[in-house]
């Protein structure tokens, strides 16, 4: 083969490979948010008057992009979809709204006292079952995984020891949809 053959190959690899960084730079350039929702144990100091531990629901928004968001609303939509609420967050939660730069994110939570007073139905096992929204840009929403809280009876005290939660305390369920 002649050298002209071997530079046209070379020229046809670099400007391939140039399309597809161009394609990649281009789709990962903007915001990426992704919307995780779990229950936890709520820590406070060691020396503090303040109970040990209380359950709350945190929803944590990652941006894996470079560019940044502007998270307007949360709302948490019920087990059909149906029905929206929006909750009093707690005073550790990030602000709203929220600017969310790239590669890093946003905290929201909810205490299970809150949660106690939303007016979705319970499962026949006694859970609550919510989906995390937010409202972000210029009029997108993205929807987190359904979460099921097994929230305190009513007659038992959310700082005793004794209040028990069930176990699993939460179980997620994938979308239905692909984001």
């Amino acid at each position: 083969m002649s050298a002209v053959v071997w530079i046209s190959l070379l020229v046809l690899i670099v400007s391939t490979f140039v399309a597809a960084w161009t394609v990649y730079a281009w789709r990962t350039a903007g915001p990426r948010l992704r919307l995780v929702a779990h229950d936890r144990p709520l820590m406070f100091p060691p020396d503090s008057e303040r109970p040990l531990k209380s359950r709350v629901l945190v929803i944590d928004c990652h941006n894996s992009g470079r560019g940044s968001a502007e998270v307007h609303s949360l709302w948490l939509r019920s087990q059909d979809g149906t029905t929206t609420t929006r909750c009093e967050r707690s005073t550790a939660s990030s602000p709203m709204p929220a600017t969310i730069s790239g590669d890093s994110m946003a905290r929201w939570v909810i205490s299970a006292e809150t949660l106690k007073n939303v007016p979705f139905p319970l499962t026949d096992a006694g859970a609550l079952v919510v989906r995390p929204e937010v409202r972000w840009g210029a009029g997108h929403v993205l929807n987190g995984e359904e979460v099921a809280l097994l929230l305190p009876r009513d007659r038992l005290n959310l700082f005793e020891e004794e209040t028990k939660f069930g176990v699993p305390a939460v179980a997620t369920q994938p979308d239905e949809q692909p984001r």
